[in-house]
């Protein structure tokens, strides 16, 4: 009670006191990457026409931006206050963006927002649709707009599933790639016309959190739906090494089982509805505060304020708690294997039993009282430091 309480406190919302002790024998942690690892605010950083439209030039020609493959080029920080005003919009380049955004309305996913937040920028208005043919799915959306043209919005894999050919769109997909943007593509009547580059910026808190959870002896996995060279880079600053990309709902689950199976005890932290799965599977699920209804729903563990670093203290906390349960059996252990015999023998009165029976108690409800005052190493001077 005192330990969920504290919990509470400290933003991590415990539904499931199970979990809670699952998260004190924690050795390995998955982690999802956009709005887990990420700040889920992603832009569009840079985009480019493709196939019979890719005579108009992409945003970096525009906006007399760094090119992708340049010398010393970083993964997007994400800073929309930064970004440069509007260049020229082309109409083959707004009817793209307009038919995108309008399918797009079928999912809250954070990268449908980059896309929405891009078409305001450049003064885009979405297409009209047919919002019974909108269907979203894992990696991408599809509809229908008003004027029968058919849309599919998503990853490589998502349109190649739907059998449209993005191999126009290579060239500009591997530029953007190796600035570590995740890559989305738009077609349009089953030809590729739009890809674009969407950065997002690390949490702040990422890579501290994952160096004391490494200290801490639990193993930092990466599970995202995302390319490997996004991933990657986002998983380098934050300091983890095991990366898994291009993993769906159900390979993320999958994931999480073969860990357990192996011997291990797992977490998982996520935000989306593609996440659930493998929230459910651990043995400790976080979901971060901004997640969707489902990942929240499957999550015995919320970290109220969506920061990364909370589920650090969740494991410190879960430990601390476990040691004190440990020390106040050891205690009541110690005061039965002395009093029984005493009392058997009749070398205690009945009142001093009573008095030792109180005392025993008050014993360990103080002991546990000592975690209201719990600190994470997060919140120390060493803490902030690493």
């Amino acid at each position: 009670m005192v330990g969920t309480g504290r919990a509470a406190q400290l933003g991590v919302l415990v539904r499931d006191a199970g979990a809670l002790e699952a998260a004190g024998r924690l050795d390995v942690l998955v982690f999802d990457k956009t709005g887990t690892l990420t700040a889920g605010q992603p832009v569009v950083e840079d985009l480019a026409l493709v196939g019979d439209r890719a005579g108009d030039a992409h945003r970096s020609d525009d906006d007399g931006g760094v090119p992708a493959d340049a010398p010393g080029a970083t993964p997007s920080r994400g800073d929309a206050t930064a970004r440069l005003p509007a260049p020229r919009t082309s109409p083959a380049l707004a009817d793209a963006l307009a038919a995108a955004v309008a399918v797009e309305a079928a999912t809250g996913h954070p990268l449908a927002k980059a896309l929405r937040g891009e078409a305001e920028r450049r003064g885009v208005v979405a297409a009209e649709v047919e919002r019974g043919s909108l269907s979203a799915a894992v990696g991408g959306v599809t509809g229908t707009l008003a004027d029968g043209r058919r849309v599919v919005v998503g990853s490589r894999a998502f349109l190649e599933a739907r059998d449209v050919d993005v191999s126009p769109a290579a060239e500009a997909g591997e530029r953007f790639a190796k600035r570590g943007w995740t890559l989305a593509h738009v077609a349009i009547d089953g030809a590729v016309v739009l890809v674009l580059g969407i950065g997002d910026q690390i949490r702040p808190t990422s890579t501290r959190a994952v160096r004391i959870l490494t200290q801490l002896g639990i193993r930092p996995v990466v599970s995202t739906g995302d390319h490997e060279a996004s991933a990657r880079a986002v998983a380098t600053l934050a300091g983890i090494d095991e990366v898994h990309a291009g993993e769906s709902a159900e390979g993320k689950a999958a994931r999480v089982r073969d860990l357990r199976a192996g011997g291990h005890v797992v977490g998982m932290v996520g935000d989306g509805t593609n996440d659930a799965p493998a929230l459910a599977a651990a043995d400790a699920g976080f979901a971060v505060g901004s997640a969707t209804d489902l990942a929240r729903a499957a999550a015995p563990l919320v970290l109220v304020s969506g920061d990364l670093a909370r589920a650090t203290v969740a494991v410190e906390l879960a430990r601390a708690t476990l040691r004190v349960i440990r020390q106040n059996l050891g205690l009541a252990f110690a005061y039965n294997v002395v009093a029984i015999p005493l009392a058997f023998t009749g070398s205690v009165t009945p009142p001093f039993a009573a008095a030792a029976m109180a005392s025993s108690s008050l014993l360990v409800v103080t002991n546990a009282l000592r975690l209201r005052t719990f600190r994470s190493r997060l919140d120390t001077a060493f803490g902030k430091e690493s």
